[in-house]
């Protein structure tokens, strides 16, 4: 059946099988229908499309890396790393000892950039919510939950929710690096079905690419009261309005 992380096998999503799914929902009835006409091997090794096999197994390698490398608090070093490896992607680096899981070098591919330790405290204690730094890290913003009725109201108040959210990532951006700040976050909304980034073959590698359909955002940092006022600062404000108290 899939999950958010692993997708739903394919075939169950194209209506080949009665009872056909509606409204692009997972059938269940659907899914015993073809698990009683063939074994699942079977199934796994036949696709419509070598995109669509692709796509399917990127996916559940995906959903495999985020159950064996999920990132943890290590408490004898006390930071942030993927269960399995001390640093991802380093050469002669080895597993944690009795997993046998090393973490792939594209990992921050999934997981996005790495954050400095201080905000993952912050998210652990529940001082901030996980939303606004994964959105830095991993360059993605999306609006996954659909309302019971959709309007073009709701649609257009997520539009407007956009400036909001800009000053909000910048108010974390402009405490970490300068990389962050100018970050090119891409927004998707439920409703939107083109992928967020397009895939192609460059002079280093496979790269992604932002879709040209896509929304687009960036941090907005900008001028803010400090947290700490010296004494000097406040006489020169008091000299400045011309009073004494």
């Amino acid at each position: 059946a899939g999950t958010e992380y692993c997708l739903t096998y394919p075939f169950l999503n194209l209506g080949h099988f009665p009872p056909a799914s509606q409204g692009g929902r997972f059938n269940f009835d659907a899914a015993v229908i073809i698990i009683k006409q063939a074994p699942l091997i079977n199934w796994m090794q036949t696709f419509p499309t070598e995109d669509m096999r692709n796509d399917h197994v990127d996916g559940y390698c995906t959903c495999k890396v985020l159950v064996q490398n999920s990132p943890v608090l290590h408490l004898s070093d006390n930071v942030i790393r993927p269960l399995g490896t001390g640093v991802p992607g380093v050469p002669g680096s080895d597993p944690t000892p009795g997993t046998g899981v090393p973490v792939p070098k594209d990992f921050s591919d999934i997981m996005g950039e790495k954050l400095p330790s201080g905000l993952y405290y912050l998210i652990l204690q529940g001082v901030i919510s996980h939303k606004l730094p994964q959105a830095l890290a991993k360059g993605e913003w999306t609006d996954k939950s659909q309302p019971l009725v959709d309007t073009g109201e709701f649609r257009t108040l997520l539009g407007e929710l956009q400036d909001y959210r800009q000053t909000a990532l910048g108010l974390i951006a402009r405490h970490l690096h300068s990389s962050f700040q100018t970050k090119t976050i891409v927004c998707k909304a439920y409703w939107e079905q083109h992928p967020l980034r397009q895939g192609g073959q460059g002079s280093e590698g496979f790269q992604k690419s932002i879709s040209p359909e896509a929304r687009t955002m960036q941090p907005i940092i900008g001028d803010c009261l400090r947290w700490q006022i010296t004494r000097e600062a406040v006489e020169a404000e008091m000299r400045r309005q011309g009073t004494d108290k």
